[in-house]
């Protein structure tokens, strides 16, 4: 159980946006959802990703089924280490 709280050594970490030009969003934090914690998690444990500069419509977007969580979602896709990473949920503030 302890290993949830435990982040991992920093790996290559890229965000994509389609259709969106990457260079009007900047990842602001990526952290360990429980616990805060800065950094990218364990291998196989959920990060949360704080970016500014989204575009598009305003709301939360989740995955139309439950499992296999999909790649992409509201455009947006994320690599870790250059492999694509599933996504649980997408946030688009309104501006």
């Amino acid at each position: 159980m302890k290993d949830l709280f435990r982040c991992a050594v920093p790996l290559g970490f890229a965000m994509s946006f389609a259709p969106l030009a990457s260079s009007q969003v900047k990842i602001q934090a990526v952290v360990d959802p429980v616990s805060y914690a800065r950094g990218l998690p364990n291998v196989g444990c959920a990060a949360s990703i704080y970016v500014s500069g989204l575009t598009g419509a305003p709301g939360l977007y989740l995955p139309t089924t439950p499992l296999p969580l999909p790649f992409q979602l509201a455009g947006i896709n994320v690599t870790v280490d250059g492999v694509l990473a599933p996504i649980l949920a997408v946030y688009i503030p309104p501006t």
